[in-house]
């Protein structure tokens, strides 16, 4: 597609459009790569060709769009649940006071997070934002089991 200025016969636009042999079913974080690929590629020709004037090239697709989200919703799950579990031993240590508890709390939610990374990998499956989602949702409900589970042992231990 393109349009010519008709009185001098300037180019006002082009457009082209290019099929790729990037595999949507493949991890986002390896066609994040992809799309750098494709940017670094673009760069390079505006570097090379400056005098042709495609300074104003740009590469887009709407499969970029699904993988930046996925990768931000995989980084964001990590985030989150590193703080969450981090959080959740300070409340321990300030509401308890009790290290071994902590050592308890700690050693439950890493088995936690461990045993479902271990089953996705067992089954072969990409860490994707459905992943990314169900881990976070599964590290909040157990540290939600853990500190339950600790305030009855000190409540009970009052008694």
């Amino acid at each position: 597609k393109g349009k010519v200025n008709a009185s001098d016969s300037s180019i006002l636009f082009l457009a082209m459009a290019f099929q790729s042999t990037t595999y949507m079913g493949e991890s986002s974080f390896d066609n994040l790569a992809k799309y750098r690929e494709w940017e670094d590629f673009v760069d390079e020709m505006k570097a090379k060709y400056p005098h042709v004037g495609i300074d104003s090239v740009y590469q887009t697709s709407d499969y970029w769009v699904t993988v930046f989200r996925e990768t931000v919703a995989v980084s964001s799950a990590i985030y989150s649940i590193v703080l969450s579990s981090v959080l959740c031993l300070c409340w321990v240590v300030v509401f308890t006071g009790h290290f071994w508890l902590l050592v308890v709390v700690f050693f439950s939610i890493v088995a936690t997070i461990l045993t479902v990374l271990s089953f996705i990998y067992c089954f072969g499956w990409t860490f994707g934002g459905v992943e990314a989602i169900t881990l976070s949702v599964l590290v909040g409900t157990s540290v939600d089991y853990i500190v339950h589970l600790v305030e009855s042992y000190v409540l009970a231990g009052e008694e």
